[in-house]
């Protein structure tokens, strides 16, 4: 081999290598979910929550191009449809729902994402959270324990003197 050809064989294995790597891609999700926060993380129920999503898909400039939250009962479904971009180079995405404040409950999230143009069902990811009562309640069910707990103690004195 001389020194002449080491460019060639260099630039063949760049090419082989760049479309393997595509290759690979192109048979795996072209969209996939990395993680799912709720924010705050123990939510209660008079806060507005968040959802954030992060996610990555096999095109760069992918972005989220719009999202649907529906809820029945205690699920709730979150739907992205993601728009993939041009190159076939990985890139991240993320996403931010904002949702009114819950009743303190146990709710099971699913969030789902969809390749934009085909509708195909790329990845879902799902979690369970609580939603915590408000602490002015807390407060007030347990100022209503201490007011009957003081009124027994009130009666029972009475009744000692009688």
């Amino acid at each position: 081999m001389s020194i002449k050809q080491i460019p060639a064989i260099f630039m063949y294995i760049v090419i082989c290598g760049t479309l393997f790597c595509v290759t690979e891609l192109a048979g795996a999700e072209s969209v996939s979910i990395i993680d799912v926060n709720i924010i705050p993380e123990e939510p209660s129920s008079d806060e507005i929550i968040t959802i954030s999503v992060l996610g990555w898909a096999a095109n760069s400039g992918s972005s989220v191009e719009y999202g649907e939250f529906s809820m029945v009962d205690t699920s709730l479904q979150l739907d992205l449809h993601i728009e993939m971009g041009i190159l076939l180079m990985p890139s991240i995405w993320s996403y931010a729902e904002e949702i009114s404040p819950l009743p303190a409950e146990t709710y099971s999230l699913t969030v789902r994402g969809f390749e934009y143009y085909s509708g195909t069902l790329e990845d879902t990811y799902v979690m369970d959270f609580t939603v915590v009562p408000e602490p002015a309640t807390i407060w007030l069910l347990a100022a209503g324990m201490l007011a009957v707990r003081a009124t027994k103690r009130n009666e029972s004195r009475q009744h000692k003197y009688e």
